[in-house]
């Protein structure tokens, strides 16, 4: 098992760690990582594949305080999708897992002291990190439990909350993505690294916030899309205003003609503090309706060219070899016509 370690001294470092915990069960975050902070055993097989597929365990670092021992704080467990390096960086893909929480801290970094032989960051004398931020374990810690309840999922905001790194921040969230089906709701979780939306159909992203103490003024959170078959019939904008609370955005597909990929965009942020917040990606795949197209084209078609056929068979003047030329022509010019005008003139919702 890999662990992969994000501090908080940088801004994307830390949205990182939001990203861990905000991000939808199944969907995909990538680290990077300098050449250095990561485990000589991990830097040999980069360019190998085969630890594709391998699980990992994302945790946030605190470095904030260099007169104590940083302490890990598990968030996330993962199934790593892709790693390779580029000059003297490398990146790692993973697909999100269940959430992983510790009950006790100390319990944890001395259980990784252990497994690690030493190798996760602690301060030298002369008050520099030393250590790796991306280390292979070789087994699941015992110390952190696979979770999904929101119980947990509370205790490890709480854990990380109120630390200096995230003095500030109100951007603790956790999303889902359901279909709507009458008074059913069907959760989905991507296929092949995207979420499919068939046409037609309207979906609802949940999204349960939470602060231990409380959230920031001015933190809200907003979706777009880049597809104009998808239309969100609730306001795509929701405030934070208040410590805890389940929101929803309602979103419906339209008919699109051919398949389409996409992306939801949702973001963080709080204008009141000047912090621009952070964001992510949802790709999606809107599912084509071709033949529900040309069905619908060809039956214009046929519209168009009846009056015309009726008139022709109403003609007594007109011989009946002429009539069957003329009632052909008609009704392939109407479906041509009638095809043309739907797939050119197909409108988003």
């Amino acid at each position: 098992m890999f662990l992969c370690l994000s501090s908080g001294t940088r801004a994307r470092y830390r949205q990182d760690v939001l990203r861990a915990l905000a991000m939808p069960l199944g969907t995909e975050l990538q680290f990077r990582y300098d050449l250095k902070w990561i485990a000589p055993r991990i830097r040999d097989r980069l360019s190998d594949r085969t630890p594709v597929g391998i699980q990992a365990l994302i945790a946030y670092v605190d470095q904030s305080d260099k007169s104590r021992t940083p302490e890990l704080v598990p968030c996330r467990f993962a199934t790593v999708v892709d790693m390779q390096s580029h000059g003297t960086t490398a990146s790692l893909l993973l697909t999100l897992k269940e959430f992983g929480f510790a009950e006790s801290l100390t319990a944890f970094r001395n259980e990784l002291q252990a497994v690690s032989a030493g190798t996760i960051p602690s301060w030298k004398q002369d008050q520099t990190i030393q250590g790796f931020y991306w280390i292979d374990l070789g087994q699941e810690p015992r110390t952190v439990v696979k979770t999904t309840n929101f119980v947990d999922w509370e205790k490890i905001v709480g854990q990380i909350a109120g630390r200096a790194d995230f003095q500030g921040e109100g951007c603790f969230y956790t999303t889902k993505l359901v279909e709507l089906r009458g008074a059913k709701t069907i959760p989905l979780t991507p296929e092949q690294r995207v979420y499919k939306l068939g046409s037609g159909r309207q979906f609802e992203f949940h999204i349960y916030h939470f602060h231990p103490i409380d959230v920031p003024p001015g933190t809200a959170l907003s979706f777009t899309s880049a597809s104009d078959w998808l239309k969100f019939t609730t306001n795509t904008s929701i405030a934070f205003d208040s410590r805890y609370d389940l929101k929803r955005v309602r979103l419906r597909v339209g008919y699109p003609s051919t398949q389409e990929f996409s992306v939801i965009t949702i973001t963080c942020s709080k204008p009141s503090t000047g912090d621009s917040g952070f964001q992510f990606d949802l790709p999606i795949q809107i599912s084509g309706t071709f033949w529900r197209t040309l069905g619908f084209g060809a039956a214009i078609g046929v519209l168009l060219a009846a009056q015309q056929i009726f008139a022709v068979w109403n003609n007594p003047n007109l011989p009946s070899k002429n009539a069957v030329v003329s009632t052909i022509a008609s009704l392939i010019i109407g479906l041509v016509t009638g095809v043309l005008a739907t797939f050119g003139l197909r409108k988003p919702v």
